[in-house]
């Protein structure tokens, strides 16, 4: 055999391991290559940022130095006052549309002390405890009411202090339970010594 001869045949061998390795390759199942997987997890949003509340502190006011207007004491529209000689902190509401001053009482009584008009009375000071009063009447006089007739009140004298106020006065007396303020005091205790600055609350200085 030639050398050209076992050339050839080799040549011939090789294709066909080559077209085999072909048919071979192309039958073998393909698959797709996979892609990675991307997480899905799900996705956090942040709350915004917000700036913390800040409260500002409550500070009581603090009673101021008393002020004087010519002479005439400076008050605001509610005060605290002391009722003598009992010295019953209570307080009241500064009316300068009232001619006298008036006080809460309960339980009173008319009668006579060596014949002459005397009235018994209770200030309640709270809910256990109570101060029984006698004084003489002074007067009796008639409150017009807005929907009753007028009111009978006996008239008493009461000392009462205010600040650096202390004059004994006319009060009337009368229940004012269903009232806010327990006393009032009126311009009979104001004229001459005291002006009434509204916008203001509490500017004494408690004893």
């Amino acid at each position: 055999m030639s050398f050209t001869s076992l050339l050839t045949r080799l040549l011939l061998a090789s294709s066909l391991l080559l077209v085999s390795a072909c048919q071979l390759i192309s039958q073998l199942p393909t698959k797709p290559l996979e892609e990675p997987e991307v997480c899905q997890c799900p996705t956090i949003t942040p709350p915004p940022a917000r700036c913390p509340t800040i409260k500002p502190a409550i500070k009581k006011p603090e009673p101021c130095n008393p002020v004087f207007i010519d002479d005439l004491l400076l008050i605001g529209r509610v005060e605290n006052v002391f009722v003598l000689p009992q010295k019953l902190k209570m307080k009241a509401r500064i009316d300068t549309g009232a001619g006298i001053t008036s006080m809460h009482a309960v339980n009173i009584t008319d009668f006579e002390r060596d014949g002459k008009p005397w009235v018994k009375f209770i200030i309640p000071v709270s809910e256990q405890e109570s101060v029984p009063v006698e004084l003489p009447v002074k007067r009796y006089v008639a409150i017009k009411q807005l929907t009753n007739t007028p009111q009978r009140r006996p008239v008493v004298a009461i000392s009462i202090k205010l600040g650096s106020l202390e004059e004994r006065v006319d009060v009337t007396l009368t229940d004012r339970s269903e009232y806010l303020y327990r006393l009032l005091i009126g311009r009979n205790f104001l004229r001459h010594r005291a002006i009434v600055d509204v916008s203001k609350k509490f500017m004494m200085k408690q004893p």
